[in-house]
């Protein structure tokens, strides 16, 4: 990934007031689809990612194909006090994604109000990042968040895990880079930890993509615990080794205004 997409993801934020599309999928090892709450139609559908609003932004990153979350648990500790957790698996490098970010950053510097002029040298800094060259790889985030209230620290969060690729041949796909990150969160929330890492994967594999329209599904293996630095968050490199639990996305859900998008 870009080091100014990385910067512009940074500076993203979420202000969104009365709306709560925190959507949860209880699933593990199970083909995941897109979760419409409502019977309108799905923002990626119904409108232009520049007519998109707040709210729609933040059902693209939470509850879309490209941004599922996962596996939530809660834990009440006394009255009044509970943990829950949950996972959020991004697909950070689709396009519907980086759409949604970019217009998150939009709503927050008030873009629909700018002059031509402002407007112009918005797009110069940001819009780029739009251009599919300049995504080189398939980036995946998974955020481990910790919600809690009460007022005490929250324990017992499970560490980050490796992460694989599964192609439609069976081929198991390594990360070439796995980061440790801290990108600003993209859920509504108000006490909440997060263990964020970011696994980048190539994008071709023998001079072919990881994906087709043809294929059925885009397979997320986990394997064992990472080998993490504390200090430096620095991963070290391992075999991978298989464990329970993955994720299995349809590859006819990933398809956006007739292409596919991972």
């Amino acid at each position: 990934m870009s080091g100014t997409f990385t910067a512009m993801v940074r500076r993203a934020r979420v202000r969104v007031l009365g709306v709560s599309l925190l959507l949860t999928i209880a699933i593990c090892l199970v083909v995941a689809g897109p979760v419409n709450p409502t019977d309108k139609p799905m923002p990626w559908i119904a409108k232009d990612w520049t007519q998109w609003t707040a709210a729609d932004c933040l059902y693209v990153l939470n509850g879309s194909p490209w941004s599922l979350q996962m596996d939530p648990t809660t834990v009440s500790i006394q009255p009044g006090e509970f943990n829950s957790s949950y996972t959020l698996v991004q697909l950070r490098s689709a396009l519907p994604v980086r759409q949604a970010l970019l217009r998150t950053l939009q709503i927050e510097k008030h873009y629909d109000k700018f002059d031509d002029q402002k407007k112009q040298e918005f797009d110069q800094q940001n819009s780029g990042q739009l251009n599919k060259n300049a995504i080189d790889n398939v980036v995946i985030l998974i955020d481990e968040v910790n919600v809690y209230n009460g007022g005490r620290a929250l324990t017992g969060q499970s560490g980050a895990t490796q992460v694989a690729l599964w192609t439609s041949d069976g081929t198991l796909v390594m990360p070439v880079q796995t980061n440790k990150v801290n990108y600003p969160p993209t859920q509504i929330q108000f006490d909440a930890t997060h263990v964020q890492f970011e696994y980048v994967f190539p994008r071709t594999v023998g001079g072919k993509p990881l994906y087709s329209p043809s294929d059925l599904s885009l397979g997320i293996s986990l394997g064992a615990p990472l080998i993490e630095d504390k200090k430096t968050g620095k991963v070290e490199q391992q075999d991978f080794r298989n464990s329970t639990g993955g994720y299995t996305l349809k590859i006819t859900d990933l398809m956006y205004k007739g292409k596919l998008e991972y």
